[in-house]
C-alpha cells in the first residue's frame, strides 16, 4: 500500500519555494489525505529538534531520508527553536513539520514561532501527530540538550527549557500512551525525569553523560524491516546501536546509555523516599551529616555536570550513613533499569542519575521542588541550602531549623596558608574538622598579553593529615597542554584505582565547547576522552579554530580566551615541563554547605628549569 502523507497547504501559502536539503535529500510540498487507521505492527516516531543541536539535527534528517517507507511506519520531525541544522531551507525561525520520504522532506505543517521549551509546543506535536499519524507503537525522540531536572533549552527565547514538571504535563496532553521515549541530549537519563514520564510512557530511553547522537539510520531499518519489534527489544538495539556509534566517534569510554522499564518506577521511588528520609535526619547533627558530605564526594559523578550523580553510586556511597535504605535504592535500580552499555571510564554509570548538588543555584533549587515527589528529600536539600528560599506546597522547614545548621553557626573555624620548612605551600584549618568537606588546589598562570593570572583549573592532588587538620601541596612544574597551550583543566571526577577526569573550556570557531581529559593512573598521561560542541561530538580539523578558555584569579566570573590555534593534525594533549614564569598556587576549601573559603595564595616562579615558591 502506498504511504499518503498529510500536508497543510493553507498554513504554508506564505512558505518561500522550498529546494535542495543536503545533497541528496530534497524537501517537497505537496497536498495529501490523511493517513488511514493503524495497522497492525505500526510505528508512528515524533522527533521533536529543539535548541541549538545542528549537527544532531542535520545527521536525524539526513539519516531518516534515505528509506522508502512502508504505510505502517511514520516518522515526523518537528524542528524549531534555534536548531540549525545546515540544511537549505529549514526554516528554524519556524515550527516547521516534516516527513522524511525516499530521499525527500514533505513539508507537512508550518506555525509561527513558539518556544520550544513551552509545553504547549511540545503537547501541540504530540497531539497532532498522534491525531494525524495514528499506530500501534508510538515513541517520542526528544532531541536538545538537558540537565537532569531540565531539557530542551530554545535558543530562540532565551534558552526557555522544559522543566520537569512541564514535560510530564506535554506528554500527558497528547491522547496517547508512549511505548517509548528516547532523549539525543545530555544528562537526561535522571530519576526525576524517569519519575515524570512514568504514568504516560512504558520504557525511556536516555544517557546518564553527554550524548553521542542515536544511530537513526540503523532505527530506521530496524522498524521498516522489522515492524513487530517490541518496545524493550528496539530500545536495547538502538542502546547497542548507540555504543558502536560511540566507538566510531571515539567517545566509548565515556558512554553511559540506559533503558529503563518505567512501569518499576513507583517501587523506586518508595525506595528512594525511605533512603531521603534518612538523609534529612542526619542534619539533625553536624558530624553526621558531615561525614554523610564527604562519603558522598565518592559517588560517580556526570561529568561536565555539577548536579547530576549517579543514583545506584550515591546510595552505595553513603551506605555507612543511611544503613539499608541505601540497598533497597541499589536494588530498585537494577530492577529499574533493564539494559544498558557503557564505557570503561563509566564504571558506576547504572543507569539513571540524581539531582545532588555540589554547589548550591537558588533557582535551579527553586524549580526542583517541582521536579520531585519526595518529601523527604525536599527537606533534605532544603536543609542543607544555608541562604536559599525554596518554598514548595509541603515542606515548611529549610536549613535554619536545622541542628546541623545550628551547630555550624556555633562552632569555631578558620583556615590559614602558609610555607613549611621544606618550603611546600601548606593549609592549616583550625577549628571543627566535621565542617570541611573537600578541598582542592587552584593553579594559575600569568598571559602578559592580559596582564593577568589564568586558570590552570583545580585539582585535589594534595597531602592530607586529617586529624591535625593539615594540608601539604604535591605541585610538580608539570601540566596538560593541548596543542602547545595550557589549558584550564578542572577536576570532574575519579574514577577509583584508575585515573581522574577533567573538563577543559574550549572555543571553537568562536562558540564553546568542552573537552574531557583522562589521567591515567597507570600510564602517567593525559588521554582526550571526548570533544563536545553544541550537545554533539566535535572534531575539530585544520580548517577550525580553537581557544582555550580561563577563569581569571580574583575575578571567578570573569572568562577570558588564550591564544588561539588551528589543530592541523587534531587536537593532541601532553604532560609537559612548565615554561618560565609567574604561577599561583591558591588552597580552595568547600565546607559541608558548599560554602568556599580561599587561603592566601602562594606564588611559584620558574627560571631556567629552577622552581621557586613563596609567600608574599
Amino acid at each position: 500500500m502506498k504511504k499518503i502523507f498529510v500536508f497543510v497547504c493553507a498554513v504554508l501559502a506564505a512558505v518561500c519555494a522550498l529546494g535542495s536539503c543536503g545533497s541528496n535529500t530534497e524537501i517537497t510540498l505537496e497536498a495529501g489525505e490523511r493517513l488511514p487507521a493503524a495497522s497492525e505492527g505500526s510505528w508512528s516516531v515524533f522527533a521533536y529538534v529543539c535548541g541549538n543541536s545542528g549537527d544532531k539535527a542535520s545527521e536525524l534528517i539526513s539519516s531518516l531520508c534515505t528509506r522508502d517507507y512502508p504505510a505502517n511506519v511514520n516518522f515526523v520531525i518537528q524542528t524549531g527553536g534555534g536548531a540549525d541544522c545546515g540544511i537549505e531551507d529549514v526554516n528554524v525561525d519556524y515550527l516547521q513539520r516534516f516527513i522524511p520520504q525516499d530521499g525527500s522532506l514533505f513539508l507537512a505543517d508550518q506555525k509561527q514561532p513558539a518556544s520550544m521549551g513551552d509545553y504547549r509546543t511540545l503537547a501541540d506535536f504530540l497531539s497532532w501527530g498522534v491525531q494525524t499519524y495514528p499506530a500501534d507503537r508510538y515513541m517520542v525522540l526528544l532531541v536538545g540538550d538537558g540537565t537532569g531536572t531540565e531539557t530542551l533549552g530554545d535558543a530562540l527565547f532565551g534558552g526557555d527549557s522544559l522543566t520537569v514538571e512541564e514535560l510530564s504535563y506535554a506528554v500527558s496532553l497528547a491522547g496517547a500512551r508512549f511505548d517509548l521515549v528516547a532523549f539525543d541530549g545530555a544528562y537526561c537519563s535522571s530519576y526525576e525525569i524517569a519519575s515524570s514520564l512514568s504514568p504516560y510512557a512504558g520504557f525511556m530511553l536516555a544517557s546518564e553523560e553527554k550524548c553521542a547522537g542515536f544511530d537513526y539510520e540503523r532505527l530506521a531499518d530496524v522498524l521498516v524491516e522489522y515492524p513487530y519489534v517490541s518496545p524493550q527489544e528496539l530500545g536495547q538495539l538502538m542502546c547497542d546501536d548507540y555504543f558502536e556509534k560511540c566507538a566510531a566517534e571515539g567517545v566509548d569510554r565515556m558512554a553511559a546509555m540506559a533503558l529503563t522499564d518505567l512501569s518499576h518506577i513507583s517501587q523506586l521511588a518508595q525506595a528512594f523516599d525511605g533512603m531521603a528520609a534518612v538523609m534529612a535526619s542526619t542534619t539533625d547533627g553536624l558530624d553526621t551529616y558531615g561525614a554523610l558530605a564527604r562519603n558522598a564526594l565518592a559517588a560517580q559523578s556526570c561529568v561536565g555536570s555539577g548536579d547530576m550523580v549517579d543514583l545506584a553510586s550515591l546510595a552505595a556511597a553513603i551506605a555507612d550513613n543511611v544503613g539499608e535504605p541505601s540497598q533497597g535504592v541499589v536494588n530498585a535500580v537494577a530492577q529499574t533499569v533493564i539494559y544498558g552499555v557503557r564505557g570503561d571510564l563509566r564504571p558506576m554509570a547504572n543507569g539513571l542519575s540524581v539531582y545532588y548538588p555540589q554547589d548550591i543555584d537558588e533557582q535551579t533549587l527553586i524549580d526542583y521542588m517541582t521536579a520531585t515527589t519526595s518529601d523527604s528529600y525536599k527537606l533534605f536539600l532544603k536543609s542543607i541550602s544555608p541562604g536559599v528560599e525554596a518554598a514548595d506546597d509541603f515542606v515548611t522547614a529549610d536549613y535554619r531549623d536545622s541542628w546541623a545548621w545550628c551547630d555550624y553557626v556555633g562552632r569555631e573555624f578558620s583556615i590559614s596558608s602558609y610555607m613549611s620548612d621544606d618550603q611546600r605551600y601548606a593549609l592549616a584549618i583550625n577549628g571543627d574538622m566535621s565542617i570541611v568537606k573537600d578541598v582542592r588546589l587552584n593553579r594559575y598562570f600569568y598571559y602578559p598579553d592580559s596582564n593577568a593570572y589564568y586558570s590552570m583549573g583545580s585539582d585535589n592532588n594534595l597531602d592530607c593529615d586529617w586529624e591535625n587538620g593539615r594540608y601539604m601541596d604535591n605541585v610538580t612544574p608539570v601540566a596538560p597542554e593541548i596543542n602547545g597551550q595550557l589549558v584550564q583543566a578542572d577536576l570532574s571526577d575519579e574514577i577509583k584505582d584508575v585515573g581522574k577526569l577533567y573538563t577543559v573550556p574550549v572555543l571553537i570557531n568562536d562558540e564553546m565547547g568542552e573537552i574531557v581529559l583522562f589521567y591515567s593512573w597507570q600510564s602517567g598521561g593525559y588521554e582526550i576522552a571526548g570533544v563536545w560542541q553544541n550537545g554533539d561530538t566535535a572534531e575539530p580539523g585544520s580548517g577550525d579554530r580553537v581557544a582555550t578558555v580561563h577563569r581569571i584569579m580574583e575575578e571567578e566570573d570573569t572568562l577570558l580566551t588564550g591564544k588561539t590555534f588551528r589543530p592541523f593534525f587534531g587536537l593532541k594533549v601532553k604532560n609537559k615541563s612548565l615554561s618560565d614564569g609567574q604561577y599561583v598556587l591558591e588552597y580552595e576549601l568547600e565546607d559541608v554547605y558548599s560554602l568556599v573559603r580561599r587561603a592566601v595564595p602562594a606564588y611559584m616562579e620558574r627560571d631556567g628549569g629552577e622552581m621557586r615558591i613563596y609567600q608574599q
